[in-house]
């Protein structure tokens, strides 16, 4: 494997993991063959995990356990630990059958896709509704889900490079960067909960309501099957307290009883299933309304069945690129400069979970995503529906990420506020505070220490000097290495410590010349000068 396609995918494992999602470790191709014990004799080289337990030693951790992994193993392909973990479901397909089944189920869905060597790859959200089995076939679809309880499963990601030398390549528009995961269509999971029902061992561990459509209910299982295929369709009422609709949920009872039960109940106690399905909507929609009023804390309203952005403004500034200042006068008290503001990137606003790290990392104790099915509602939105046989129609519903739009102001930024001058102030911040060392230091910080040939340095980890500014979206992703690329950083400015060792660290050394670019850049900024002059100094 070439080296700047392992690079690639170094790097591309600190994305993912900084995401949330799992990273397996995988075996690579190498010289023909595989990377493991097999060698030449493998069957799929590249593809499986290195170790036993891969879905146990798989990782979210930051940049330096994983660069320590590649150290251990310096040609390796990466791949995805699929369900609840990283909360990834992987739909793909490598025939006519799955192409037809991708166009008919899965052409209006904008999700993170890439191509594999046979086919394409869409990854989607994992859901606790999901049957809890590793795979499922739908028309030609291969739907991995990975749930609890089921053997665990993973995906080749890219930039991976298969055994005939092709890499795994993200869909030009559709990768992680550019598109939050969606949710699978409500006719996948009709369709995987009939799948499981077919197999009394995969459907043991989550029987569904969905499973009952079109099947022959027996005695010993009509009340409790019926029950659930009620509650099923008062869950999709928008009103389940108006009469009509409450009529509508009974007669579709009595067909069902009439149709597919075998012999069929009496009528009263279809009424008593119906009735008892209505209290338990009724009740567990009073309870979501509880745990959402939590959000008029912050000032949202909710009218009508729909959250409006309330006290909330958001201010779209026009630098290069854009940033969104979302105003909340509720978290005044906990943003450090009282002003209530959070700034974040493009990429930012799009992703309710980057919205809600960018909030808590402003105020330190807002924590918007609390409910791991209501915020993501809340800020995009959700699609409307169409009547079928499961249910009645659903209007769609606008997020608060659109709705803040339809009323946002523009600022123009000041005169100085060219981004790459921004940028640097940061940097120029952050070694303003520098202390003398006798080594780097363990959590990244910047320190001052002595060269070999005389000369003051300053040692610190790259990504964690910048990790408060990506995750407020004061400094967008790629700025930071359009920096480097200003100052003349190169990876030779990059060094281990200690030399030797398992349990070594990357650091970024800057050198007087570094920042005598820096000051450049500022022309003069009283920070940079404090830096300077304090680099000039004696070290330890």
């Amino acid at each position: 494997m070439k080296r700047n396609s392992q690079d690639a995918i170094q790097s591309a494992a600190i994305s993912y993991a900084n995401r949330g999602w799992q990273v397996v470790m995988l075996h690579a191709p190498h010289d023909g063959g595989c990377t493991c014990m097999n060698g030449n004799r493998c069957e799929s080289p590249g593809k499986h995990p290195r170790g036993k337990a891969w879905q146990e030693n798989a990782t979210t951790s930051d940049e330096e356990q994983l660069l320590q992994l590649f150290e251990k193993w310096p040609i390796s392909n990466i791949g995805l630990l699929l369900g609840p973990k990283s909360g990834v479901v992987d739909i793909e397909f490598d025939s006519d059958e799955g192409r037809a089944a991708a166009d008919k189920y899965l052409k209006e869905c904008y999700t993170p896709t890439y191509r594999s060597s046979r086919g394409v790859h869409r990854l989607f959200k994992w859901s606790p509704e999901l049957p809890q089995i590793t795979k499922a076939d739908v028309e030609g679809l291969e739907v991995w889900i990975g749930g609890d309880g089921a053997k665990a499963t993973q995906s080749v990601m890219p930039p991976s490079v298969h055994g005939s030398g092709t890499q795994y390549a993200w869909l030009e528009g559709l990768d992680p960067d550019t598109v939050p995961l969606a949710e699978i269509p409500e006719s996948i999971i009709t369709r995987l909960y009939n799948h499981a029902a077919g197999d009394e061992k995969i459907h043991e561990a989550k029987p569904s309501a969905r499973a009952i459509v079109g099947e022959q209910i027996t005695e010993g299982g009509r009340n409790d099957k019926l029950y659930k295929f009620a509650c099923s369709q008062a869950r999709r009422s928008p009103n389940i307290d108006d009469a009509a609709e409450q009529g509508d949920l009974l007669d579709l009872l009595r067909a069902m009883n009439l149709a597919q039960c075998k012999p069929p109940l009496d009528d009263v106690e279809i009424k008593k299933l119906c009735n008892s399905a209505i209290g338990f909507i009724r009740s567990e929609r009073s309870k979501a309304g509880t745990r959402t009023v939590g959000y008029t804390i912050h000032g949202l309203a909710y009218e009508h069945g729909e959250w409006w952005p309330g006290d909330w403004e958001l201010t779209i500034i026009l630098s290069d690129p854009p940033l969104y200042r979302l105003h909340v006068p509720a978290w005044k008290e906990f943003t450090v400069d009282g002003s209530g503001d959070v700034t974040m990137s493009v990429d930012a606003y799009r992703d309710p979970s980057k919205v809600a790290a960018a909030v808590q990392a402003a105020t330190r104790k807002v924590v918007l995503d609390e409910s791991p099915r209501v915020w993501p509602a809340i800020w995009n939105g959700r699609e409307g529906k169409r009547a079928n046989d499961e249910g009645p129609a659903e209007p769609p519903r606008r997020g608060l990420k659109a709705k803040l739009l339809d009323a946002a102001k523009t600022e123009n930024p000041p005169t100085m506020a060219k981004r790459h001058v921004i940028v640097a102030e940061y940097l120029a911040e952050k070694l303003s505070q520098l202390h003398d060392a006798d080594a780097p230091d363990e959590l990244g910080g910047p320190v001052r220490i002595k060269g070999e040939r005389g000369a003051c340095e300053v040692w610190f980890k790259w990504r964690k000097l910048w990790q408060d500014g990506l995750m407020t979206g004061h400094v967008a992703k790629q700025e930071p290495a359009e920096l480097a690329a200003r100052l003349g950083l190169t990876k030779g400015d990059q060094k281990l410590y200690p030399a030797r060792g398992a349990a070594r660290s990357r650091y970024t050394v800057l050198t007087p010349a570094h920042l005598a670019k820096l000051e450049q850049l500022l022309e003069g900024d009283d920070r940079l000068a404090i830096a300077t002059t304090a680099l000039e100094g004696s070290a330890s």
